[in-house]
């Protein structure tokens, strides 16, 4: 019986190792002087972002980086700015970026005593300086994103469909930047 134990007292770090290594996505950050340092990164933890980004360049360069003070970062396929909001700055996940450019900030919110991940999403006409929330409930945001894509009839009427709820909106935003090109 010990030398199961002496056995699992060896195996234990090398499967902590391989955890901690497992969760790293392959990726860049953007500092705020507009370098950029590649490599593999952790930012999430099991309620949404991290305050502070973890970067390993190599096995012997390792660094960490507050998330506030980068301009953005990749992680895998997935692409994060630092945007302005009203005066405080948050980071947001690109959804779509052209013509019209579609971002969703992930925030925590209070429910029941719980703290559950929530979302907004964020819009706004490539070469605007200010965001606008897109109005989720209801069919207030057809009618937004509406207002925004007129010059496309075909998207225009596609919007008007009873069935379109905001997750499709990404790829209406998708459609409606290709064919603005």
């Amino acid at each position: 019986m010990t030398r199961f134990y002496c056995f699992l007292l060896l195996l234990l770090p090398c499967l902590s190792g391989v955890a901690q290594t497992a969760d790293l996505s392959k990726g860049y950050v953007v500092l705020e002087n507009g370098d950029t340092l590649h490599g593999e990164l952790r930012y999430r933890s099991r309620d949404g972002l991290k305050d502070k980004l973890y970067l390993k360049i190599n096995e012997n360069e390792k660094k960490y980086f507050p998330l506030i003070e980068l301009k953005g970062f990749r992680a895998d396929s997935l692409q994060y700015q630092r945007i302005e909001l009203g005066k405080k700055q948050v980071f947001v996940k690109e959804l779509a970026m052209g013509a019209i450019e579609l971002v969703e900030e992930e925030y925590l919110r209070d429910y029941q005593g719980q703290s559950v991940a929530a979302y907004r999403l964020y819009f706004r006409t490539k070469g605007t300086a200010g965001w606008e929330e897109l109005k989720t409930g209801g069919n207030r945001w057809k009618e937004q994103m509406a207002a925004h894509m007129n010059s496309n009839a075909e998207i225009t009427l596609k919007l008007q469909d009873k069935n379109l709820t905001p997750d499709n909106l990404t790829e209406i935003v998708h459609q409606f930047n290709a064919q603005t090109k």
